[in-house]
């Protein structure tokens, strides 16, 4: 998504230059070869003027545009992430404290060590989640899991699967499913699934008995970011044949089996945060993994909050350049217009007809930039929502809330830039207005 990101930001600027330069010069020519349309009095000195004034300064006009939209992205992505600073940390860590084991493990001990450390707090875990999970991705080609090394791969094809026993299905669910041999139960998150079959590798494929509603909400990240696949199989014995042939596919270096626990507290966040010391130390022998939510808030706010300060204070340099190449434009077009006004009003043309030509081609020009970055924005919003999910912001409706506002404030901003920029305009024009 990113590399994607990089290569549309460069062809959307050469395309924006391209249309302000080229584009707008060829749509003159095509209304001035329309006679029933140029041939009029206030179509004759718009677009013939137009035609003028887009030749001559496009690529200012186009420098306008793309430096808006720079603005726009950048001030409303880094806003998404800083207010919805929340929501992403509560989608990162669903539960006040979690424990994850990667190694070896003896589940029963785990859990009694967790809860030896709670009680001496004299607190109870609250909202309990624990899990026996193993984890996979690769590329879903029709009804088959395919290992892949190669990292050019299209997006859409990759998959995550989520593999539980069928013991912690049930227990999970609340059901008493069974399966015989080389059968198997789906959960679909994202998209759809069709077929009765489901390959894993070089693998026998599996036979769906039946597709199941989501049973867990882990806040796995992985769910955000590609197509994810809940996978009840048997016992833990085809669990552990699953882990090995993916860690056999990517020669070691793949994801191994793993129990999860995840509970809440009645406590403030300095209690919180002694727990988690407490069993990070308890546990570290066992291969754990201790965090929770409190300890990393202060590192979700300082990273979302630095990126909003540079989000400002490169938009900030940005929104200076827009009005300088604007405040520019306005004196240099003065110069040379001041004596075609005049000419103008020479050839028959009273002041009122040629105040209001300039009035609609200057608002004309300068508000086209701020029309083409909204439509940029526009066209830059499913990317843009991908790479904020990568942050763990799936809140769609906070990202459009928060573009909205901030192409409104940037729209007022700009007409007051407009307004105080072209009176230096209507200062060297003169009575020709």
């Amino acid at each position: 998504a990113f590399s994607m990101f990089f290569l549309a930001v460069v062809l959307v600027i050469l395309a924006t230059y391209l249309l302000f330069i080229c584009g707008s010069v060829a749509l003159c020519k095509l209304l001035q070869k329309n006679k029933r349309y140029y041939y009029q009095l206030q179509h004759f000195i718009s677009v013939s003027s137009m035609r003028y004034r887009m030749k001559r300064n496009g690529s200012s006009l186009a420098s306008i545009c793309v430096l808006s939209t720079m603005v726009l992205v950048m001030i409303s992505s880094t806003l998404c992430l800083y207010l919805g600073s929340e929501d992403s940390l509560y989608q990162r860590y669903p539960r006040d404290i979690f424990v994850t084991a990667y190694s070896d493990f003896d589940e029963q001990a785990l859990e009694e060590k967790i809860a030896e450390v709670v009680s001496r707090y004299s607190l109870q875990e609250k909202n309990e989640i624990h899990e026996t999970t193993l984890q996979i991705s690769g590329v879903l080609n029709g009804n088959r899991l395919q290992f892949e090394q190669d990292s050019l791969v299209d997006y859409d094809d990759i998959a995550t699967v989520k593999i539980f026993t069928l013991e912690e299905y049930n227990r999970l669910a609340g059901t008493s499913e069974t399966l015989q041999d080389g059968e198997v139960l789906l959960s679909v998150i994202d998209g759809s699934y069709s077929g009765d079959t489901i390959q894993i590798g070089t693998m026998q494929p599996f036979q769906i008995q039946k597709q199941v509603p989501q049973f867990v909400d882990d806040g796995d990240a992985f769910a955000n970011v590609s197509r994810m696949l809940y996978l009840i199989v048997p016992d833990m014995a085809m669990m552990q044949e699953l882990n090995e042939r993916q860690a056999e596919a990517y020669n070691g270096y793949a994801s191994v089996i793993q129990f999860y626990k995840g509970f809440d507290l009645d406590a403030d966040a300095d209690t919180q945060l002694a727990i988690q010391a407490a069993l990070q130390q308890q546990l570290s022998e066992e291969g754990c993994v201790c965090e929770s939510r409190e300890d990393g808030r202060s590192s979700f706010y300082a990273l979302y909050g630095g990126l909003l300060f540079l989000g400002i204070l490169l938009s900030v340099v940005f929104l200076f350049g827009t009005v300088l190449i604007m405040y520019y434009k306005q004196i240099s077009e003065g110069y040379d217009d001041k004596a075609r006004y005049e000419i103008m009003e020479k050839v028959g043309m009273s002041n009122d007809e040629v105040k209001k030509s300039i009035t609609s081609q200057v608002r004309m020009v300068f508000f086209l930039p701020i029309i083409l970055a909204a439509c940029h924005l526009a066209a830059a919003f499913p990317l843009l929502r991908r790479l904020l999910v990568m942050f763990n912001l799936t809140d769609i409706k906070l990202i459009a809330i928060c573009m909205s506002a901030t192409f409104l404030v940037f729209v007022a901003i700009y007409y007051i830039v407009f307004k105080i920029t072209s009176r230096a305009y209507y200062r060297i024009v003169g009575n020709q207005i």
